[in-house]
Parts: structure tokens; C-alpha cells; sequence
């Protein structure tokens, strides 16, 4: 069946394509059947889906997501494909039956080039879930992913990174440990995700103030520079075929143990780590909820590790409540920043969970003697070594993408890339608190010279006269195009500025807040992650950076009726108002009096 191109605005499955229903049935194909797309040479599996109006007979309609780059009007050929030798090997994990490597080596491979459906992904998601895998299988499933995208490869370099379970509201940790551990000379490469579950990723939270977005040599390029970065997982091509299960689990609402170990473990061998440390945060809310079960993880991940030829220490760590007091990106880097600046002032659970697992990694990375890694870390976070070193990092990400190098024998020339645009979101994040006009200096003293001139010109008109009125209004226009010009060309390097010394003042905060008020006198008995990740996630987090709450209680504080118990921002007053909505529907956090319940009757 030859077919044209055309593309359509459908939010559809990936490698999905959209025929007419009057070629549907000449074809003797049926909706959801799985086809070759095929063009010069190269072949793509797809699912077909039927219309009526949205592509005429004799057109194939496809979305922008497809991984193929076709032009509008340009010729396919749609032919059955072959059954994937998947759908046996999907068969015997429902069926309970272990997977040999050939199996799990094919199934990586026919998922890589999008050979399986999200039905036929979903029932392994399943089928993993229900009977699990054995380590062998689980060995075999992180080197197959691994594979599947970039290696890095640091030679004999001791690199380190560390990775939570996660389920913790306000889990801002790694802003504080990359740059402690990185300036003690020790090389973190810290990949994270973006919010799945919670209100703000470590990347959303990044994302406040730098780039989070690197490819493989330039994150090779600034480790060399920092020792350090914070980067999106998925701005790269890292264990891509992870992100296929992922996106499945996520809808499902299961995350499988043997496939969580694998997703983790399989990134952590594409950046080529050799030393982790495993956070399990246990408690209500949190991902584990128990002591037992978080020793059985961590014994699954520390075997793992071994045969993946990395080190694993595993924290079991308090997770019944927030890490700190800010949930939500903008709020979180705000505290972060302020730890760094005066870690006497921040909050204890986040200086004590930072400091552990920053003086793990520099004790089994060989920096520190083993029992003096804490006090290392220490050292450099409160002489302010960690502020500096967390600046050169965030820096440097946003310099990363900014300039174009072109190296020669004695200089290098730098030119700044107009088509990078991250700046466009990052700006209104920080009080930037300068003149951008008086500190340009692009322009000649020629241009300089002609705009003073012109407004003089326009001076020496009469106020009254059409003809000035006309010309003054032409010369405010140009005179602000030639503004708008100069700002596109140094707000950049002002941004660059500020980022050399940013200061957690520099942090906007959400134009509209409202305080949750105790309704009565006594003791905070619950503050729920769950909760409070809901609310900050209905106010419009991670999307709205500015989005979140800033806790003033922790279990067992004491308070009086009218007590501002947290504080929540929003830049939209409609999301404020339906995460005010909710909070007091489901009550985040709980104040109960001495007594709990009076009882009257037997």
C-alpha cells in the first residue's frame, strides 16, 4: 500500500499511523495492526489506526513524535510485518518461566527499533510484576539496556554518583552532596529525572536557574572542568529502552522490584560509575515502607552492584515527612542555596542526610579514611568551598550551551549560539537587579552617536506639531527596537554574571501565596509526603516553577489556633485557589489536641 505523507496534530502512540478508513479496508488490514513503514530503504514498525476526516484516501497520517524524519507529501510504502520473536518471550515471563540472555538480548533489541506495541510492553511490565526475576535475569536486563544508548567510559578515574529510591517530598539532597563531593576532587556525575510521582524532580529544581540538558562529550568536557554536574537523565541517549518500561509503569501505577533495580542500575553502567550509594527513604508515604523490606532491596542492590562490577553502600534513611521545608522547584533551590550560603541556619535534616551521604562517597572513593568522610564534608560545606564549587557547576552547565568554541594553536574564539533559548524560561526565575541597558556595549559609538543626534533632532521640533508628534513616535520605536537588540545580545552574559555568584535571594518566588492556618491548639502529628506533594502538584509544580509550599511545622511541634502551619505559591491565582481547595479537603498535615477521641459507650 503506497501512501503519502501527511503529518497531523494527534497525541497518539509514538511510532502510530493514521489511514483513511476507505484504504483501511481495501488493504484488509485491521485497526492495531502492526506494519513495515517503509522509504528509502529504511523500515519502521507502526500501528495502524483508521479515520475518516483526519487524512484523505491515499494519505498516511503521522505525528511529529515518529522516529523517522519524513517530509510532508513524500511517498511510503505500508506492508505487514513479521511477528516479533518478543511475544514468546512476553509469554513464558506471564507464564512465570526465567528468562535465558538470548531472551532478554532479543527482547531489548526488537524494543530499541520499536518492533513491540505499548500492549505487548505493558503485559511484560505486568508479567515482571507478578513473578518477578531472578539476578541472573536481572544482570542480564541492566547490560541489555545499557546497551542500548551512550557509554561513558572515565578509564581508571574513580567516579562516584548516588541515587534515591525517592517517594520524599522536597528531596533536595544531591544540590548539596554533588558539590561537596566535587570539590573534594572526586568526580559525580549526578544524573536525575525529572518529577514522575512527586512535585519537582532534581532536575526540575536545576532547571530553576541553569541547563540541565548535555550530551555525552559535553558532560565528559565539564566533568574534566568541575568534577561535578546535575543533569536531566533524559537529555541524553541513557539506557533509552528504560524509558519505555517507564512510561508504561508509570501509567499502570506498578513499578516492578526487578525492573526498578535494572532502570537504576542499567544508567548507572552508561556513566560509567564505579562506586554508588543507594538512599531508601522508609516511612509512611515513601516507596518502602518498612525496615525489613529496605533491607532486602538494599541486599538485592548490593549483589547487583558486584556483579555489575560496582561498588554499593546502601542508607536506609527517615522518609515519614519532607526533607527540609521547601516542596516544589523554585522553593527548593531557594533552601538549597540557602544551606550552602549558612548550613548553621538550614534546616538539620537536610545538613545531616547531605553530609552522611557525601561523606559515604568520599570514604569508599578513597578521598577520605573510612569514619572521617562526615567531618571532610563537613569542612567543606560550612567553609563555603561546597557554595563555590555549586556556582562553577551551574555555570558552567549554562555556558555549556551557550557558547560555541573554536579552539586554534594560541587562542580560542567564543561566539554565543542565537538559537539557544534556554535563557527565555531561566530570566524570569531570578531577580536579575541590573541596568541591562547601561551595561550593554555592543553598540559602536557610530550607532551611539546617530541615536543621541536623532533625539536631539526630535528636541528642537515644536510639541505641537503632527509632523513631531509622528517623527517623535518613529524615534521611540526605533530607539526601542535597538534596545530590544541590545538585550538579546547581553542579557546573556548578564545572566552569566549572576549565576557566578548567585545568592538564594536572587530566586523569585510565586506572585500569589496563601497560609493553611492550624484550626486549633496542639501537636503536629502527621505531615503526610503524599499529601503535600498533591497540593504543590495542583498549584501547578513541576510545570510552574514557581509553584510549591514552604512548611512551618515538623512532627511534634507544638502550636496555637492560627498558627501558619505551611505556606502555599502559585503563579496562577485558579491553581492556588484548587490547591487551597484540596489541602482542606485532605488535610497534608495534622494537629491533634492531648486527648484523641473521647469515648462515652462500651
Amino acid at each position: 500500500m503506497i501512501l503519502k505523507v501527511k503529518y497531523v496534530d494527534l497525541d497518539i502512540e509514538k511510532n502510530s499511523v493514521v489511514i483513511n478508513e476507505e484504504d483501511l479496508k481495501k488493504s484488509g488490514y485491521k485497526v492495531g495492526d502492526r506494519l513495515f513503514l517503509e522509504v528509502q530503504g529504511i523500515s519502521l514498525v507502526v500501528v495502524i489506526h483508521s479515520t475518516s476526516t483526519i487524512v484523505k484516501p491515499g494519505e498516511v497520517g503521522i505525528t511529529r513524535h515518529i522516529t523517522l524524519k519524513l517530509d510532508e507529501g513524500h511517498e511510503i510504502e505500508l506492508k505487514q510485518a513479521i511477528v516479533p520473536k518478543s511475544i514468546k518471550i512476553i509469554k513464558k515471563k506471564l507464564n512465570g518461566e526465567i528468562l535465558t540472555t538470548t531472551d532478554i538480548n532479543t527482547l531489548i533489541a526488537e524494543l530499541k527499533i520499536s518492533r513491540l506495541s505499548n500492549t505487548e510492553i505493558s503485559s511484560f511490565v505486568a508479567g515482571s510484576y507478578i513473578n518477578d526475576m531472578n539476578m541472573n535475569e536481572i544482570v542480564d536486563m541492566t547490560k541489555s539496556m545499557a546497551s542500548t544508548g551512550d557509554l561513558l567510559d572515565w578509564g581508571r578515574d574513580t567516579v562516584v554518583d548516588v541515587h534515591s529510591i525517592g517517594g520524599i517530598a522536597g528531596n533536595k539532597y544531591a544540590l548539596l552532596v554533588v558539590p561537596i563531593v566535587a570539590a573534594a576532587g572526586v568526580k559525580i556525575p549526578k544524573t536525575s529525572s525529572r518529577a514522575i510521582t512527586s512535585g519537582a524532580g532534581t532536575a526540575d529544581v536545576l532547571e530553576v536557574v541553569t541547563n540541565v540538558t548535555l550530551t555525552k562529550n559535553e558532560i565528559m568536557d565539564l566533568i574534566r572542568d568541575t568534577s561535578g554536574c546535575l543533569i536531566w537523565a533524559g537529555g541524553m541517549s541513557l539506557a533509552p529502552v528504560d524509558d519505555m518500561f517507564i512510561n508504561v509503569e508509570s501509567r499502570l501505577s506498578i513499578n516492578p522490584k526487578c525492573l526498578m533495580l535494572s532502570s537504576v542500575m542499567s544508567k548507572k553502567v552508561a556513566m560509567g560509575i564505579k562506586c554508588l550509594v543507594i538512599d531508601i527513604p522508609i516511612g509512611e508515604g515513601a516507596k518502602v515502607k518498612t525496615e525489613a523490606e529496605a533491607r532486602k532491596l538494599a541486599s538485592s542492590f548490593i549483589e547487583l552492584g558486584e556483579l555489575l562490577k560496582i561498588k554499593v553502600e546502601c542508607i536506609i534513611t527517615y522518609g515519614g515527612q519532607p526533607l527540609g521545608r521547601a516542596i516544589g522547584p523554585a522553593l527548593e533551590m531557594k533552601e538549597a542555596l540557602e544551606a550552602l550560603e549558612n548550613p548553621e541556619e538550614a534546616p538539620e535534616s537536610l545538613i545531616e542526610k547531605s553530609l552522611s551521604i557525601a561523606g559515604i562517597l568520599l570514604e569508599i572513593s578513597g578521598a577520605s579514611m573510612k569514619g572521617d568522610g562526615m567531618e571532610a564534608a563537613k569542612e567543606i560545606l560550612y567553609s563555603g568551598k561546597a557554595l563555590d564549587k555549586f556556582r562553577e557547576i551551574i555555570y558552567k552547565q549554562y555556558e555549556n550551551k551557550l557558547k560555541i568554541k573554536s579552539k586554534s594553536e594560541n587562542s580560542e574564539n567564543v561566539s554565543f549560539d542565537e538559537n539557544y533559548n534556554v535563557s527565555e524560561k531561566l530570566f524570569e526565575n531570578l531577580n536579575l537587579n541590573v541596568d541591562l541597558d547601561s551595561d550593554s556595549d555592543t553598540l559602536d559609538k557610530n550607532e551611539e552617536i546617530e541615536e543621541i543626534e536623532e533625539i536631539e533632532e526630535v528636541k528642537e521640533v515644536k510639541e505641537n506639531s503632527e509632523n513631531t508628534a509622528k517623527k517623535d513616535n518613529k524615534n521611540k520605536k526605533d530607539k526601542k527596537g535597538r534596545k530590544n537588540k541590545i538585550d538579546a545580545k547581553n542579557i546573556e552574559k548578564t545572566y552569566l554574571k549572576k549565576l557566578n555568584n548567585l545568592k538564594s535571594e536572587d530566586i523569585k518566588i510565586a506572585k500569589y501565596s496563601y497560609d493553611i492556618v492550624s484550626p486549633t491548639r496542639g501537636y503536629i502529628t502527621k505531615v503526610s509526603n503524599k499529601g503535600l506533594i498533591d497540593v504543590v502538584k495542583e498549584a501547578g509544580a513541576p510545570f510552574d516553577k514557581k509553584a510549591g509550599i514552604m512548611l512551618n511545622v515538623k512532627i511534634g511541634n507544638s502550636v496555637k489556633k492560627g498558627d501558619v502551619l505551611y505556606t502555599v505559591y502559585s503563579d496562577s491565582e485558579e491553581m492556588l485557589n484548587n490547591a487551597i481547595t484540596l489541602a482542606r479537603r485532605i488535610y497534608p498535615v495534622n494537629v491533634e489536641g492531648m486527648i484523641i477521641k473521647k469515648v462515652s459507650k462500651f
